[in-house]
């Protein structure tokens, strides 16, 4: 196998998408981490492990915003409140973020395009099924740094998909 430079350093993700929302610049690039979990099988008249199961699994997203609108932040706050923006009535020019309490978590799919480096237009493409936001965001306001707000998205498993991927996919094009 020939090594190749522009196998081994991807862009930055283009574009980032919770349902239909754009989720804008980010910071740093994401993370996307898959973690299973898995339960060796031994019998005494053996020194190594008979068998292995997966016995959980789970997959994340993790990304530092950079914009600071009420719809993008509502992503990072959407398992504290509503998850949704509200215009104010008869004050033009605001969105309301509402948090706290017991409310409906938003459930969305998450899908970014994370270029390749190799002089085409192919793409890594992620998807997750169902995913929400897992921590709070919390917003940094201070004068001589940027503001960016952390966001990490929890997948689901999506029981209408076929085993092997009820979390998601990575596709790569080439």
């Amino acid at each position: 196998m020939t090594i190749s430079a522009q196998k081994i350093r991807l862009g930055a993700a283009s574009q980032m998408l919770f349902g239909s929302q754009d989720l804008g610049a980010s910071k740093g690039g994401l993370i996307f981490k898959y973690d299973p979990k898995f339960m060796e099988i031994k019998c005494d008249q053996f020194l190594a492990p008979v068998a292995v199961f997966k016995t959980e699994e789970a997959a994340d997203v993790e990304v530092a915003l950079y914009q600071t609108q009420m719809a993008l932040i509502s992503v990072g706050y959407a398992v504290y409140g509503l998850g949704n923006v509200t215009t104010v009535a008869g004050t033009p020019n605001t969105d309301t973020l509402k948090f706290g309490g017991q409310v409906y978590v938003p459930i969305s799919t998450f899908d970014a395009t994370i270029p390749k480096n190799d002089n085409t237009t192919n793409n890594l493409l992620l998807h997750l099924n169902k995913i929400f936001s897992a921590k709070g965001a919390p917003l940094n306001f201070a004068r001589d740094k940027d503001t960016e707000y952390k966001v990490t998205l929890q997948a689901l498993a999506d029981t209408t998909q076929a085993a092997g991927q009820q979390l998601g996919y990575l596709v790569e094009q080439y």
